[in-house]
């Protein structure tokens, strides 16, 4: 199963589990004390739902876009400034997040 088909049959809604591990991946990576660039403050949310990129071609014969040419993107964890709003999109696999876990298939099992 490619990513794009598991993402769609999945939808992936974040465990509470999966948002312990996300904030421990963070903080390994970043450290207790992240600021946010715009209002300097350390207020972080992790969102439960996780989102894909969906990469589209263009027919520049035509200059239309076509949905169907389409390629499934990198999948992103959000995370957001409680104070301001402002928000950043972590690439999950650049993260170390595991996307298929238990019940999920791992990526290219077609069974």
């Amino acid at each position: 199963m490619d990513r794009g088909a598991a993402f769609e049959m999945h939808g992936w809604i974040l465990t509470d589990d999966d948002i312990r591990d996300i904030q421990i991946l963070l903080s390994d990576k970043a450290g207790s004390n992240s600021l946010c660039p715009m209002c300097r403050q350390n207020s972080w949310t992790i969102s439960r739902h996780l989102i894909q990129n969906t990469l589209v071609l263009r027919r520049f014969e035509t200059k239309s876009v076509d949905s169907s040419l389409g390629t499934a993107g990198p999948i992103y964890i959000v995370i957001s400034c409680k104070t301001c709003g402002n928000s950043q999109f972590l690439e999950t696999e650049a993260l170390g997040f595991e996307l298929f876990k238990n019940d999920q298939p791992p990526v290219g099992d077609e069974g």
